[in-house]
């Protein structure tokens, strides 16, 4: 990464911009969830203990599941519970001195980064939920456990969490009501304001790192402006999800100190989410921007889409410009996310984003787009027959191919009867039994064309020989020259015969018994 150009630098008459207050910044690097414990419960902006990190205390509730940080330098990873749901909590102020937005301008940022494992595929679920709230004084927890009965001004989101979206409303942003009841569990709780995805779109996959960000920022009447969004991946089919809501301040209050996340359901939601950054910050107003996250190099086939994204900070409202080869413009690229669709050889160079408010503006560095003609792939080892299998066992075939990634894989039995699920580069088959003998090929395609598999012939031995032993020692079980023989015979076609010595010396040569 290398700088664009000059940052533009705006003058402003008498108000001098102020500094965003970093409060929460952990990556774990002590390799804890657990400090700083009760009453404390956050550092607040200072490294007390000097590990690096700005650290905000987190409490695990649920019936089961684990919430703990894989080593030191994380990531804190959350998994394990099952159909059940769990809860995860962290206080990012001390309890004395919640984020208060006093003054027009003031913002709370926060911004939680993760990665999910174990996806699945789709469910019509807002089984993914998620609260920035004020939670009372005597409502705290102190130990491990989920959030108690109480009436948390603030807001959340309840989100569909599959491969693809398969709910009416998979990002909502929703307000809490004058309601005391339990954090999150009770929906009933909530009242609808926004939505910021569509039903049918690309939602989460495995493997992939997220980024949810959420400001309230305070206007000049006094109301509260909420933003959320989400970006990554492919999300909603564009790389963002974003939603947004002013109103009054929620049950009259202006302050928050709670963030609580409740996945339920590995079925609907996902089995492992490792969280790599947790970070809030206080913006006052007249902030100039900073840049946070700077846009990373990609790489992309033609026909691809490639996605950059800057996260940034600022008084609102924060206007993004995006900019190719260092100095031309883009047209209508706007957005916090610049998405490049059906990207040509043309658009490799460096892509970089200018973030402007009324008190500054702040340069990314650049990114790099590289954009290569995809290969079309080629089988190199073809799938092998599978002959005399015995019923009950299992037959494998695999198949190895090169070309441009993602390569795609597609088994069908007999030519033409699509295997459901059968997409890797191997195959296997289990129990195998008289129904499964055939013929079994696999296609493989990519960006640049398709291929498909010789071939591949799976028999089932259906009359497999069990041995047996006539004996030996009697007369009638010597050999012509008076040695000891044991014949063993085959109980059908395709068994086998064998001729037992008594000593290597007797063992005859050429001549059956």
């Amino acid at each position: 990464m290398k700088p664009l150009f000059t940052t533009i630098i705006f003058l402003v008459a008498v108000i001098l911009p102020a500094r965003a207050a970093i409060l929460v910044n952990d990556t774990w690097l002590d390799g804890t969830r657990t400090d700083p414990a009760s009453p404390t419960y956050s550092e607040n902006g200072t490294d007390t203990d000097a590990d690096g990190d700005l650290e905000s205390v987190w409490f695990r509730g649920g019936s089961s599941g684990t919430l703990d940080p894989v080593g030191t330098g994380g990531p804190l990873r959350g998994s394990g519970f099952g159909a059940g749901s769990a809860s995860w909590t962290t206080y990012f102020t001390p309890e004395s001195s919640p984020v208060t937005l006093t003054g027009a301008g003031d913002q709370l940022k926060v911004t939680w980064v993760f990665t999910p494992s174990g996806v699945n595929a789709s469910n019509t679920s807002q089984n993914f939920r998620m609260a920035v709230v004020d939670t009372p004084s005597d409502s705290r927890l102190t130990s491990d456990g989920s959030p108690s009965t109480a009436l948390y001004p603030g807001y959340g989101m309840f989100m569909n969490f599959g491969q693809q979206f398969n709910h009416s409303h998979p990002f909502q942003l929703k307000t809490r009501t004058n309601t005391s009841t339990a954090l999150l569990s009770a929906s009933g709780a909530w009242k609808e304001v926004a939505d910021g995805a569509t039903r049918g779109n690309h939602g989460y996959d495995s493997g992939t790192q997220y980024t949810f960000v959420m400001t309230v920022t305070r206007n000049a009447t006094n109301g509260l402006a909420v933003v959320a969004t989400m970006t990554g991946g492919t999300i909603n089919s564009s790389g963002v999800a974003s939603n947004s809501y002013t109103d009054a301040p929620n049950g009259g209050s202006y302050s928050f100190d709670t963030f609580s996340l409740r996945p339920s359901d590995t079925n609907t939601t996902a089995e492992i989410f490792d969280t790599s950054l947790f970070k809030v910050e206080f913006i006052p107003g007249a902030t100039a921007p900073s840049i946070g996250n700077d846009p990373q190099d990609q790489t992309a086939l033609v026909g691809q889409d490639a996605i950059f994204n800057v996260l940034a900070s600022g008084t609102a409202p924060l206007s993004y410009r995006w900019y190719y080869n260092t100095n031309s413009l883009l047209t209508n690229a706007i957005n916090s996310t610049l998405t490049l669709t059906n990207v040509q050889l043309s658009d490799s160079g460096t892509y970089a984003a200018i973030v402007t408010n009324a008190y500054g503006s702040a340069t990314s560095a650049v990114a790099q787009l590289t954009v290569t003609v995809p290969v079309a792939p080629l089988i190199t080892t073809q799938p092998q027959d599978q002959t005399n299998v015995l019923p009950g066992a299992t037959a494998t075939f695999s198949v190895v191919a090169g070309g441009s990634e993602p390569l795609n894989y597609q088994w069908y039995y007999n030519t033409s009867t699509l295997l459901t699920n059968a997409t890797d580069s191997t195959l296997t088959i289990t129990n195998v039994q008289v129904v499964n003998a055939g013929i079994y090929s696999v296609v493989v395609n990519n960006l640049a064309g398709s291929v498909a598999s010789s071939n591949a012939v799976l028999s089932v031995n259906t009359n497999p020989a069990a041995p047996v032993d006539l004996g030996t020692a009697s007369p009638a079980n010597a050999d012509g020259e008076g040695h000891s023989v044991r014949r063993t015979h085959a109980g059908s076609a395709g068994g086998s015969m064998s001729r037992h010595c008594s000593t290597v010396a007797d063992m005859p040569t050429g001549r059956d018994a």
